[in-house]
């Protein structure tokens, strides 16, 4: 099996011969995170690394919006954290069809001790309001301690992120995980597997040491590391920045290199132009940071 790209293809090899894994991944459904918890643990893996169960308040907006269906309808209130739940009906009258809602109640986070959101009853009868108000109550409880689609793929990016990876299409989706990590990210695999069997899917297809795998490799980083010097470089221009801030970015300029070496060493070539640009920032960001020193100096004197 290949990956193409737009130098040639990645080859699927063992992964002895590898210099990493492509990887990938299709989700669907909620994770619950006590079983993923155990999985991972039972991989020897970190619990620090395990992702955050969702805040409360999104919980919330999770539970109601699971509410909806083909003749209920979900409408965000114009304050944040405020939602009513409708039920609609369609009324003929005089050879025409027209549609009816109905409130069936309003939901609003509240934030307070014990009771972070209230369940107002509206207009709709009192049994069709118990049955949503005890719905939406169950699906936030579970809701707590689940992870949808969208956290597990930000995470794993965050972890993927962590192993030196990076990305092999501008849109992200695709990611080259270097031979260093693929044990580690081989476990994380296994422990997402265990968790959610087939309803997440993460490939990983060990990538051979040959020239166009190696071309992809390259551009690969020299793309994230070019988007990084434009983003400092955005920063300095906007010179909002003060002197602290710049430094930050100075740290975070030396790790881009740094990753950059790491890339040169695994593929065993040396991206010298990309390298100049990145030293160049370097040298912008200290110059920056000595003119925010001094700007500040001139206004406490």
């Amino acid at each position: 099996m290949s990956l193409r790209s737009e130098s040639g293809s990645l080859i699927a090899v063992k992964d002895h011969e590898s210099a990493g894994a492509i990887t990938y991944w299709r989700l669907s459904g909620p994770v619950a995170l006590d079983v993923l918890r155990r999985a991972w643990l039972n991989e020897g893996l970190d619990e620090e690394l395990l992702p955050a169960a969702p805040e409360p308040e999104i919980a919330l907006r999770r539970a109601v919006n699971a509410q909806a269906g083909r003749r209920r309808l979900v409408r965000p209130l114009s304050r944040r954290g405020a939602w009513v739940i409708q039920d609609e009906d369609i009324v003929e009258s005089n050879g025409r069809q027209t549609a009816r809602h109905t409130d069936v109640c309003v939901i609003r986070w509240t934030d307070a001790p014990g009771q972070p959101f209230s369940i107002e009853s509206a207009d709709a009868p009192f049994g069709v309001y118990t049955q949503v108000h005890d719905a939406v109550i169950a699906e936030y409880q579970s809701a707590l301690g689940q992870l949808d689609q969208h956290d597990v793929s930000a995470w794993l990016v965050e972890r993927a992120s962590a192993l030196d990876a990076t990305g092999l299409r501008d849109t992200g989706g695709i990611y080259f995980v270097p031979q260093p990590g693929v044990a580690t990210w081989r476990k994380m695999i296994a422990a997402l597997t265990v968790a959610t069997g087939d309803t997440h899917k993460v490939f990983r297809i060990a990538a051979l040491r040959d020239q166009d795998a190696v071309a992809a490799i390259l551009d690969a980083i020299t793309q994230e590391a070019s988007q990084e010097i434009v983003k400092f470089q955005e920063v300095i221009n906007s010179g909002e920045v003060g002197a602290r801030g710049l430094r930050a970015r100075g740290k975070d300029c030396e790790n881009v290199l740094a990753k950059v070496e790491r890339y040169e060493n695994l593929v065993g070539s040396r991206l010298d132009g990309l390298r100049a640009n990145i030293e160049a920032m370097q040298a912008s960001i200290a110059a920056a940071v000595m003119i925010a020193q001094a700007e500040a100096e001139r206004n406490a004197a």
